[in-house]
């Protein structure tokens, strides 16, 4: 054989190896998306979502509140007297589940708002932080797209307990991590930025304990206090 028939041969064989490398190495990250996927397309069938729709709402200044379980549980009616609230919150939702229903539960009511809030149940599960960003940068494009003012709110964290006992693996620090990158997409991208952890969280980071309920969920101080962190915002942004 030719010597340039050694060369291509050479050049093919590195480049298999290469290629056989690369997979090995990528191969759990494409597990990961996989099993983020899986878990977004879990909704479809639900048979027991209960978003609250309210038909009379059909002034301009409706706000949609997106959310899983501590939105679910907020009961706005409490706090708000004279503002159209719509409750978007799914218990059990993730990021990509948010994004999925995007058009039915936050386009389609023309809001002038729509908070954004992601529950901790998104850094119990093996789903790549990449994606969870993602599916943010891709809600608040799809908002502004249909005129939509985006509010990033962070997320709540959980006790000291319950990180302890309940999970595997340190959530406080993922939700930190998670929402100090929230901040600052929102500064560089001109968004609101909703603060609920600082006014929940104790000085480890940790959501204090008189604010919850089971760990992870609010009780009805904790409640007050998500409130009037978004009723100082809104009264910001009006």
């Amino acid at each position: 054989m030719s010597r340039w028939v050694y060369i291509l041969l050479a050049i093919s064989l590195v480049g298999n190896v290469a290629a056989f490398f690369l997979i090995r190495k990528l191969w759990p990250h494409r597990q990961n998306a996989i099993l983020a996927w899986a878990a977004t397309e879990a909704w479809v069938g639900e048979q027991n979502r209960k978003v609250t729709r309210n038909p009379s709402v059909s002034n301009d200044n409706k706000i949609v509140l997106l959310g899983a379980s501590i939105t679910q549980g907020f009961d706005q009616s409490k706090y708000f007297e004279d503002t159209p609230f719509i409750n978007s919150g799914v218990n059990g939702h993730v990021s990509g589940q948010y994004l999925l229903r995007f058009k039915q539960d936050v386009i389609d009511y023309h809001p002038r708002v729509a908070v954004i809030k992601l529950c901790a149940i998104n850094f119990t599960r093996n789903i790549p932080v990449e994606i969870t960003r993602d599916n943010v940068m891709m809600m608040i494009q799809l908002a502004r797209a249909n005129g939509i003012e985006p509010i990033l709110a962070t997320t709540i964290p959980i006790t000291e307990k319950f990180d302890h006992q309940r999970s595997p693996k340190n959530i406080t620090r993922e939700i930190e991590d998670f929402n100090l990158w929230l901040k600052e997409y929102a500064r560089k991208n001109n968004s609101a930025y909703l603060d609920y952890y600082a006014d929940l969280a104790d000085e480890r980071g940790y959501l204090r304990e008189e604010y919850s309920t089971d760990g992870l969920h609010l009780n009805e101080e904790g409640y007050k206090i998500m409130a009037a962190c978004l009723k100082k915002l809104l009264k910001s942004t009006q």
